[in-house]
């Protein structure tokens, strides 16, 4: 009986050696493409956030215009303490914008943290202890709003910025006014940069530290302050 013939050509299929190798090629074409899709919602993230400052700055703008060129206060409440609200949910009350509207661009996406308000909101306005433009009126206060003619230079004062914390409730006095940017590391540790709006309107994304002028962390002047010399 004959023998069956042997095939000159090695039979088909992978090592063992070779399916490990490229199991790791694989592993690490998804760990490049999880961080490209990272990076890539962190950029849309961040691209949302300023376009909302804008708009929030533009309807601010309005305010200021129907307000006899004063800003609207960062947090008030009625002389018997009842009712308290922040920035925003005055420009509502003054007819400024809708408020399904400001509601809208008052939420920044954070892909890292979720606000677990109800309504949340994002941007706090720069109160830094009353030498911002933030300003806090409470019970009997009778502290007049800060007319924008008081700020010497609009393009190089802050106005609203990101304040990851939760709850932050849309249209509450809580958390509608910031101090320092401390307090927006120590919210958001894993950001490295924050957004800006501008009294005169523009935005800009910059590192904490380098909006503190001779100042700190805990302590800012530079553009947190009306005091052009900080």
């Amino acid at each position: 009986m004959k023998a069956p013939s042997q095939s000159p050509y090695p039979a088909a299929g992978f090592t063992l050696i070779e399916l490990l190798a490229s199991m790791g090629v694989i592993a690490i074409l998804a760990s490049i493409l999880i961080v490209g899709i990272g990076k890539a919602r962190l950029a849309a993230a961040e691209n949302v956030s300023r376009s909302n400052l804008r708009q929030l700055g533009s309807m601010i703008l309005l305010y200021t215009t129907e307000a006899d060129g004063r800003l609207p206060y960062g947090a008030h409440s009625d002389p018997e303490g009842k009712t308290q609200i922040g920035w925003d949910q005055q420009i509502i009350n003054a007819g400024i914008a809708d408020e399904a509207d400001l509601q809208a661009v008052a939420f920044a996406p954070n892909i890292i943290h979720d606000n677990q308000a109800t309504i949340p909101r994002s941007y706090s306005m720069v109160r830094t202890r009353h030498a911002g433009v933030g300003m806090t009126v409470y019970g009997d206060d009778t502290t007049e709003q800060l007319p924008v003619s008081r700020i010497p230079d609009p393009a190089k004062v802050l106005m609203l910025t990101e304040k990851f914390v939760s709850p932050h409730s849309f249209g509450g006095y809580a958390h509608a006014v910031i101090d320092t940017p401390d307090e927006q590391v120590r919210f958001a540790p894993e950001r490295t940069e924050f957004n800006y709006l501008f009294v005169d309107g523009h935005v800009e994304t910059l590192e904490p530290n380098a909006t503190i002028g001779e100042g700190s962390l805990k302590s800012p002047k530079g553009i947190w302050t009306i005091d052009p010399t900080d």
